[in-house]
């Protein structure tokens, strides 16, 4: 689990269904438009592709491995002794 924060502050919760280095599918009760820029966690970035179960969010970076943990379950302290 982690948390979306949006351009204008609001945030929800969403599911992660898949992550790599450059990007992160995940299912939330929201479904923002295609080009839509907000964070996952610690990571920023844009809706690129709507999925039946959720979307697909391209980061403004590519990261590490190791960034790509710290900085999605950094929202989600219950997360971290997972």
């Amino acid at each position: 689990h982690a948390t979306l924060t949006f351009a204008d502050g609001s945030t929800r919760s969403c599911f992660v269904i898949d992550m790599s280095v450059t990007g992160v599918a995940v299912s939330a009760e929201v479904q923002p438009p295609i080009g839509t820029p907000l964070a996952v966690g610690a990571c920023v970035g844009r809706v690129v592709r709507l999925l039946p179960e959720g979307f697909a969010i391209q980061f403004a970076k590519t990261l590490s491995r190791p960034d790509l943990n710290r900085l999605l379950l950094r929202s989600d302290p219950a997360s971290r002794h997972a």
